[in-house]
């Protein structure tokens, strides 16, 4: 079946460049809005914060996340090439994964700050690079330039497995 306007064109899936950023990104949104959903959950109902604690302690991973954008971003305007940082990034996000899942009931505040806050500039170095991979093949094939998986599918599957 073809239609002349489809809604997602699969031409742009020819892409290479195209292809692994948006499975780098989809990969990272699951984890990303899997601990947004569930950092909160887990101070409120099992560690007893209010709603206004667990927030604060969690404000320092996006004030982590906003440095690490505003560093690339000044690194990227300066002509550095910033491609290499993807994976120094994802090196950082994962190493705050992996202190993240070692969080138990006795954990503290500050741990929940600076794992939070580890996890978050490796987003913030990785991000700003993966979206700028995939813009060149969008527009070579006029197609729009906003990604809709990784936000379709990062909040909903955590959140539906959260549920069963």
């Amino acid at each position: 079946m073809s239609f002349a306007e489809p809604i997602l064109d699969l031409r742009i899936f020819k892409q290479p460049a195209f292809d692994v950023a948006i499975v780098l990104q989809v990969a990272m949104s699951f984890v990303l809005f899997g601990t947004i959903l569930l950092s909160p959950l887990f101070l409120q109902e099992l560690l007893g914060y209010s709603a206004w604690q667990a927030g604060l302690t969690l404000t320092p991973r996006g004030l982590a996340a906003m440095f690490a954008l505003l560093l690339m971003g000044q690194l990227s305007r300066t002509g550095i090439n910033t491609g290499p940082l993807v994976g120094v990034g994802f090196a950082i996000a994962s190493l705050g994964c992996w202190l993240t899942a070692g969080w138990n009931l006795q954990i503290s505040a500050w741990t929940v700050i600076w794992t939070g806050a580890v996890m978050s500039v490796g987003y913030g170095l990785s991000f700003p690079i993966l979206q700028r991979q995939h813009y060149p093949a969008c527009q070579r094939t006029g197609l729009p330039t906003r990604p809709v998986c990784s936000t379709c599918c990062g909040i909903p599957v955590p959140q539906s497995a959260l549920r069963s």
